[in-house]
């Protein structure tokens, strides 16, 4: 029975080991890179989120060979920043009206102008 044959019978039997011999095997070859598939794997995430991440530019050391996106076994996730301000402060802004909105929402207020004019209520 070969060296490897002998491994995967052993891995078979204990699979709680499988995480500590991917820590090994990773220790010893830290410059094999990954695919999204192999990352998503073991982040416990989908492989097209570890894709997005990638393209987003949370994964800084991820870079596209062709059609797919590899990583180094020690690539870490940047967390999402909120949308800066400028003075520190970070919340949702509405967008601009449209010029139709804007139209709109002149009429109505001209129309409750004239109706307070007039002595009735809008």
């Amino acid at each position: 029975m070969s060296v490897l044959h002998e491994l995967l019978v052993e891995i078979r039997q204990h699979p709680e080991l499988v995480d500590e011999l991917r820590a090994e095997l990773d220790a010893a070859h830290p410059d094999i890179l990954r695919t999204a598939e192999q990352m998503a794997a073991r982040w416990d995430c989908h492989p097209k989120t570890v894709e997005r991440w990638c393209r987003a530019g949370r994964i800084p050391t991820a870079r596209k060979i062709g059609r797919t996106w590899m990583m180094p076994v020690d690539a870490t996730v940047e967390p999402v920043r909120p949308r800066d301000l400028g003075h520190g402060e970070t919340r949702r802004t509405r967008r601009p009206a449209s010029p139709s909105e804007q139209a709109a929402t002149d009429v109505v207020a001209r129309m409750r102008q004239r109706a307070r004019r007039n002595g009735r209520a809008a």
